[in-house]
């Protein structure tokens, strides 16, 4: 079962979260929410019973590095300052990556590492 994990479900989200999770059965797709305020994320989506919610503060190494290993492609819906910290996971782990802001600076100088791992890293998706 391929495994999809989206960081961040703020207001931005909605829509992502409403139309994977209906992809999802039909795909058989396992959906993983990773978000600082989960509980205020599950709340606006409790009838999405195919999702699985994590609670994850994003300097949480450890934890970051478990759910981005598991997954097949990551999502990333943080604030643009935090997508490097995420990528770099990707990167280790030989992950995709898309978000939805522009390309920084910061992102741009892990482009070489990312071809060195063989991944996607897909910004501007959305925006």
């Amino acid at each position: 079962m391929k495994h999809i994990l989206l960081i961040g479900a703020g207001k931005s989200s909605s829509e992502l979260i409403k139309y994977l999770s209906k992809l999802s059965f039909e795909a058989e797709w396992k959906i993983t929410i990773a978000d600082a305020a989960i509980e205020s994320a599950k709340s606006k989506f409790s009838f999405q019973n195919n999702i699985n919610w994590q609670q994850l503060n994003i300097e949480d190494a450890e934890k970051l590095n478990l759910l981005i290993a598991e997954s097949i492609v990551v999502i990333s819906l943080m604030p643009p300052t935090l997508h490097v910290l995420v990528a770099k996971h990707c990167i280790q782990h030989k992950k995709p990556l898309v978000t939805a802001s522009y390309t920084s600076a910061e992102m741009q100088q892990l482009h070489e590492e990312a071809l060195h791992a063989n991944i996607l890293i897909l910004n501007e998706m959305g925006v």
